[in-house]
């Protein structure tokens, strides 16, 4: 047998072999990257209308340098409809009555409440509506209820424990030991 014309075939199978798994790679490689490239991050264009989180337990101190003093300033007394636990609170009022800080009885933000003048209506994307005030929501949240003009969520992100908006009103509670 001659063994002559039997080296170009496998050099030329060898060739064609490699071609081909060069191309399989590259084929995946551009399935993984190029969809990745082209969506990008879904919410990058959200208008983020006010970073709520930012007030996320926060001391007085904290809160007077973001905001200056508040326009008033109200005491009272939270008990909590399950523990029946009663703590004493604070509510510093900003803009024109429009914002709302609650502060513990060790001084630290656990609510803020926002009267808005848009409403809201039930989202499609409820996690891109609460990116808009600033807020990324964990994939473990849970929408407890969202509809006739009305929104709450529990669980939401790492420094917001509870979203409500309630006719006009946006409450964040950040800590809700104190509303619980």
């Amino acid at each position: 047998m001659d063994t002559t014309n039997m080296k170009p075939k496998n050099k030329k199978m060898n060739g064609c072999l490699i071609i081909v798994i060069v191309f399989i790679i590259i084929c995946g490689i551009n399935a993984i990257v190029i969809p990745a490239l082209s969506l990008g991050d879904p919410f990058a264009k959200v208008q983020v209308k006010d970073d709520v989180t930012i007030y996320s337990r926060i001391s007085k101190e904290e809160l007077l340098k973001i905001k200056g003093n508040p326009e008033s300033t109200e005491k009272w007394n939270q008990t909590t409809p399950n523990t029946k636990k009663t703590y004493n609170m604070t509510i510093l009022t900003y803009s024109r009555g429009k914002e709302e800080f609650i502060l513990s009885s060790e001084g630290k933000v656990v609510r803020y409440n926002k009267y808005l003048t848009e409403e809201y209506s039930k989202q499609d994307n409820v996690s891109k509506y609460l990116l808009t005030w600033g807020i990324k929501t964990r994939d473990s949240m849970t929408i407890v209820s969202n509809w006739n003009g009305m929104l709450r969520c529990q669980s939401v992100s790492d420094n917001v424990a509870e979203v409500w908006y309630v006719t006009d009103i946006l409450k964040i509670t950040y800590d809700l030991r104190y509303f619980d």
